[in-house]
């Protein structure tokens, strides 16, 4: 019995080093300079596809869902970012969260949203893969090493502003603006209700 709780304990310590030696941190928030996961996901038409993070400049990896109204808020300036920069080696992604969703209605949602790049279905092993996703919209800017520049989570105006400006700065070569926070909700009157 001692035997087998050793391998056993022998083969997790493996794995774990495994894992930090791939650079892979469960549980944990993917931040800057982390490697981004492999993407390899159905679309929304059924078909496999892979992304190759060395064949792009950066690439924008965005998880949303269709109840999400920022991500619906922030799409379009994401399709303009594709549409600007695609001839210089940006990619844009969009991941697909939404066990109720089908595949027909979620290609309805984004023509009305008028969202051209690829789309694929994330499941929740992918959503624990790429640190655990607990907030919609979240967004990654990745070079093309597949490191993770930046993580953008939220939508507000002035962080779609500065997603925006964070692409065309490095895609010209200059260093990123300061990070946009979400906003805070604003403080409650005393004797408001919660």
């Amino acid at each position: 019995m001692r035997s087998s709780s050793r391998v056993v304990t022998v083969l997790v310590a493996g794995l774990a080093l495994l894992g930090a030696a791939r650079g892979v941190r469960y549980g944990l928030a993917l931040a800057p300079g982390d490697p981004a996961p492999r993407i390899d996901l159905p679309t929304l038409t059924g078909d496999q596809r892979s992304h190759v993070f060395a064949d792009h400049a950066f690439t924008l990896v965005n998880f949303w869902a269709t109840w999400c109204k920022p991500c619906r808020e922030e799409m379009p300036a994401l399709q303009r970012l594709s549409d600007k920069h695609r001839e210089d080696g940006l990619a844009v992604l969009g991941m697909l969260f939404d066990p109720k969703s089908d595949d027909e209605g979620a290609r309805r949602y984004l023509d009305e949203v008028g969202v051209r790049y690829p789309t694929m279905r994330a499941t929740l092993d992918t959503l624990r893969g790429w640190g655990g996703i607990g907030m919609f919209p979240t967004t990654f800017l990745i070079d093309r090493e597949g490191k993770i520049v930046r993580r953008y989570v939220g939508a507000s105006p002035a962080q779609i502003d500065g997603l925006v400006e964070d692409v065309d700065a490095v895609l010209a070569g200059r260093p990123l603006g300061s990070m946009v926070m979400p906003e805070a909700a604003p403080p409650r009157p005393k004797g408001d209700a919660p």
